[in-house]
């Protein structure tokens, strides 16, 4: 652990709080096949955590990977039980987005903040 990860994940974790807007995290399990129905199922579960909402600027979406209603959010990393994941979903506004990637910013050898690029 590097001298700057716990003050730091301290502060992220702080703002995101304090100056963020709930929002629901939905992590899918897995689908489980049913060998008498033949049929998989998968369940989902939904966080309520706190994350900063951000649009993307023109310079980004002139680049290409970022689409004009692409969405960024950022979580602190402490405040999540894991790591999103691409097939993380995240509700905004009424709205379910699809997380499309994730980017860590590190404040030392853990991780502070996640940074999530959604889209409808």
């Amino acid at each position: 652990m590097a001298i700057l990860d716990k003050p730091l994940r301290k502060v992220s974790t702080k703002l995101i709080r304090r100056f963020g807007t709930t929002v629901t995290l939905i992590r899918k399990s897995a689908p489980v096949y049913d060998v008498e129905t033949g049929t998989a199922t998968e369940s989902a579960t939904n966080y309520q955590v706190k994350a900063i909402i951000q649009d993307y600027n023109a310079k980004e979406m002139q680049e290409g990977l970022v689409k004009v209603d692409d969405r960024r959010v950022l979580f602190a990393s402490a405040e999540l039980p894991f790591e999103p994941q691409p097939s993380d979903q995240v509700v905004l506004e009424g709205i379910t987005h699809n997380v499309i990637t994730i980017q860590q910013f590190y404040s030392g050898d853990q991780s502070a903040v996640f940074s999530c690029q959604l889209r409808k």
